[in-house]
């Protein structure tokens, strides 16, 4: 598995969503403390709040730097180099300032999974973290794809009977899924 250090602008346009996410009631993990205790001048606001749920409205470059630093951990654990190269990557990683950039739902679901992704790799708690921040926009972000709110809450079976075969709840064979394109 290769990774990369994913874009300033799409940390920015990744913070953007989480703190539309946080505004609406949905809760996020918290960054682990070995993240936050690299660098614990730097993250002291979210060091305080450990163990809650991710508070981003307020902490926007905290959280954008921890993105970005989860992600730089991931690379440095993948290709290990140059000690002062990294440390000077991690450092870098703290300047983040945020700037609201949004996106549409869908390109937004591809850019959390990109971003989990390239934290995937050596460094348990980048992926760990990542993969639960994926997870939890994931849910907000299907909440937010067009049709989703008119859409049914349930699919009722039609009067009188079984529903027929390709309708809504009618059963569906694994190789009539296969066939479709």
């Amino acid at each position: 598995m290769s990774a990369f250090q994913v874009t300033e602008t799409h940390i920015r346009t990744l913070v953007t969503a989480m703190m539309a996410a946080e505004r609406r009631g949905f809760r996020l993990p918290s960054v682990p403390a070995a993240i936050l205790d690299r660098h614990p001048q730097a993250f002291a606001p979210l060091i305080r709040k450990q163990g809650l749920p991710l508070p981003v409205c307020g902490y926007e470059d905290q959280i954008g730097a921890a993105m970005t630093l989860a992600n730089v951990l991931a690379c440095e654990a993948r290709y290990p180099g140059d000690p002062a190269e990294a440390s000077a990557e991690e450092a870098d990683a703290l300047t983040y300032r945020h700037a609201m950039l949004e996106a549409d739902p869908v390109s937004l679901l591809k850019a959390f999974q990109c971003w989990a992704y390239q934290c995937a790799e050596d460094f348990e708690p980048a992926r760990v973290w990542a993969s639960e921040v994926e997870d939890a926009m994931r849910g907000y972000l299907i909440t937010r794809l067009p049709g989703y709110e008119a859409a049914p809450w349930g699919i009722r079976d039609p009067i009188g009977g079984a529903p027929t075969p390709g309708t809504a709840g009618a059963p569906v064979s694994l190789m009539s899924l296969c066939k479709a394109k």
